[in-house]
C-alpha cells in the first residue's frame, strides 16, 4: 500500500520526478565534464562538442517515474504473495534514472551521427518510450513480456506520434480519438465476426505506408500505426473508420464544427467501450508469433520514425531568404532576416522546412525548446510565456498565411510542400504588445512581397 501511494503521488505531482530525473542528469554531466568530456549545460540546451540539443521538461524523464513504479505495483499484484519494497518502489525509480539518462544519451547520438543539426520531436518522444520497453521486460513477468512485446512497441510508437499534436488545433480530440480507437481496436468485438486474411490485411497496410512515404503527408502516419493488423485480429469495426479522421490535425483543428462531428462519434464509441466492460466482454488475445515476425514487424513499426528523421528533398528557391533581404544563418534550415523597417529590439527568425516535414504550431516549437506559451488576451494572435511577445506567420506557394489552420489547408495536399515558418519576437518590455502585434504583420508582408520580386527576377 505504501509502495502504490507513492507510484500515484508520482503520477499525481511530477515535480518530484522532474527534480530527481534533472538532478540525476545534471550529477552525470558534472561527472563527464570532469573526466574532460566536452559537455556542459546552457538555458534549455545541452551542449556537447559542437553540438547543441534542445532541453525541455519532458527531458527529465517525469514520465518514467510516473509509469514503472505503477507497473511495477500491478505486476506484484498480479503475481500474488508479498514483495520487497525494493522490487515494487526502488528499483522502478532507479530504472527511471538509469532509462532517463540512456534516452538523453541516444538522443545525442542519433544527433552526432545520422541528424548533426535537427531532429524531429516525434525522435525524442520515441526514444522515450522505446527505453521504457527493457525496463517493463525487467518489471513485468517474462510469459507477459513475450506475448505483448509488438503491442508495447506499437503502444510506443503510437504515443510518440500523437504527443506532438496535444498543443496543436484539436490536439485534445486527437488524443481522445486515438484512445477509443486503441481500446476499440484491443477489445474483442461483438458478434461472430471473422477475422480479415492476414496476409491480405498486411500487405495493403504496407502498401499504405508506402504511398505516405510518396506523397510526404506525415500526419497520416498515426493513422497507419491505429491500423497496424497485428494489434487485433478482427476487422476494424464501422465505429473505428469514423474515427480515423479525428486523429488527423485537418479535420480535428477546427473547434465548435469538428466536435459537432465527431463528438457524437465518440460518446457512442465511449458507450460501446462502457457496455463491453458491463458485461466483462474478453480482450483480443495475444497472437503467437516467431522470432523472424517479431523481428520483421519491429522494423516496420519503426519505419515511421526513420522516414519522418532521415528523408530528405531537394530544396526549393522559395524555402530560402530572398537575396534582397540581408540574413544571417545560425542553423541548417534557419536564418535571423534583418529587414529595412525592423525595429532594434525586434527579431525574426526564417525556418525552412525540415526533412521535408510540416512545421508545428508556434507553441509546440517553443515547448520543445522549454518555453510554453498561452494567447495573449490584448492580442489574440500574439503569444507569450510572460517575457517574450512572439508571433507566427507562414509562406506557402506564394501565399502569406496567418493561422496555422490556414496553414495545414495550404500544406496538406501531397506535393504541395511544408513552406517557410516565419516567427517574429520581441522582449515583453521593450513595446506594447498591440504595437509588437502590428509592427509584425507590416514585416510579414514586407518579406512575402520581397520573396514575391525575388521570384519574379529568377523566372
Amino acid at each position: 500500500m505504501a509502495a502504490l501511494t507513492v507510484a500515484m503521488g508520482f503520477a499525481l505531482w511530477p515535480e518530484p520526478g522532474a527534480w530527481l530525473g534533472a538532478g540525476v542528469l545534471h550529477i552525470a554531466v558534472t561527472l563527464l565534464a570532469m573526466f574532460g568530456a566536452p559537455i556542459q549545460f546552457t538555458e534549455h540546451t545541452l551542449v556537447v562538442s559542437t553540438l547543441r540539443v534542445p532541453w525541455s521538461d519532458d527531458c527529465a524523464g517525469v514520465a518514467f517515474f510516473a509509469i514503472l513504479p505503477l507497473v511495477a505495483c500491478w505486476s506484484s499484484w498480479t503475481a500474488g504473495g508479498k514483495t520487497g519494497l525494493w522490487r515494487i518502489l526502488g528499483m522502478p525509480l532507479v530504472l527511471a534514472c538509469l532509462i532517463n539518462l540512456l534516452r538523453v544519451a541516444s538522443i545525442v547520438l542519433c544527433r552526432w551521427w545520422l541528424l548533426p543539426e535537427v531532429e524531429s520531436q516525434q525522435l525524442h518522444f520515441f526514444l522515450g518510450f522505446v527505453w521504457l520497453l527493457p525496463a517493463l521486460w525487467l518489471l513485468l513477468p517474462a510469459a507477459i513480456v513475450k506475448q505483448t512485446w509488438l503491442k508495447a512497441l506499437n503502444l510506443s510508437a503510437i504515443l510518440a506520434m500523437f504527443t506532438p499534436h496535444l498543443q496543436a488545433p484539436g490536439g485534445a480530440l486527437i488524443a481522445v480519438a486515438t484512445s477509443l480507437v486503441l481500446c476499440l481496436r484491443l477489445s474483442a468485438p461483438a458478434g461472430n465476426q471473422q477475422s480479415t486474411p492476414g496476409w491480405t490485411a498486411h500487405t495493403l497496410w504496407l502498401l499504405a505506408a508506402g504511398w505516405i512515404i510518396l506523397s510526404r503527408m506525415e500526419s497520416l502516419w498515426l493513422p497507419w500505426l491505429l491500423m497496424w493488423p497485428g494489434l487485433s485480429p478482427h476487422r476494424p469495426t464501422l465505429l473505428i473508420w469514423l474515427l480515423l479522421p479525428a486523429t488527423l490535425p485537418l479535420a480535428a483543428m477546427h473547434g465548435l464544427w469538428s466536435l459537432l462531428v465527431f463528438g457524437p462519434i465518440c460518446l457512442l464509441a465511449g458507450r460501446s467501450l462502457g457496455r463491453q466492460l458491463y458485461i466483462k466482454m474478453p480482450s483480443t488475445p495475444s497472437i503467437q508469433r516467431s522470432w523472424q515476425t517479431q523481428v520483421l514487424w519491429t522494423c516496420a513499426l519503426l519505419l515511421p520514425f526513420v522516414i519522418l528523421n532521415l528523408g530528405s528533398e531537394k530544396e526549393q528557391p522559395m524555402d530560402q531568404p530572398p537575396y534582397v533581404i540581408r540574413s544571417e544563418r545560425i542553423a541548417e534550415g534557419r536564418h535571423l532576416l534583418h529587414l529595412s523597417q525592423q525595429p532594434k529590439a525586434m527579431r525574426v527568425d526564417w525556418i525552412s522546412p525540415q526533412q521535408g516535414g510540416r512545421h508545428h504550431t508556434l507553441s509546440v516549437c517553443m515547448a520543445y525548446r522549454g518555453e510554453h506559451l498561452h494567447h495573449t488576451e490584448e492580442a489574440p494572435t500574439v503569444f507569450t510565456d510572460g517575457r517574450v511577445w512572439r508571433r507566427e506567420y507562414f509562406l506557402v506557394k506564394g501565399h502569406l498565411l496567418e493561422t496555422y489552420r490556414a496553414y495545414l489547408l495550404h500544406s496538406f495536399l501531397p506535393g504541395s510542400g511544408a513552406g517557410v515558418h516565419l516567427i517574429f519576437s520581441v522582449n515583453a518590455g521593450a513595446m506594447p504588445v498591440r504595437d509588437f502585434e502590428s509592427q509584425a504583420r507590416l514585416l510579414a508582408h514586407q518579406v512575402h512581397q520581397q520573396q514575391q520580386q525575388a521570384l519574379a527576377f529568377h523566372q
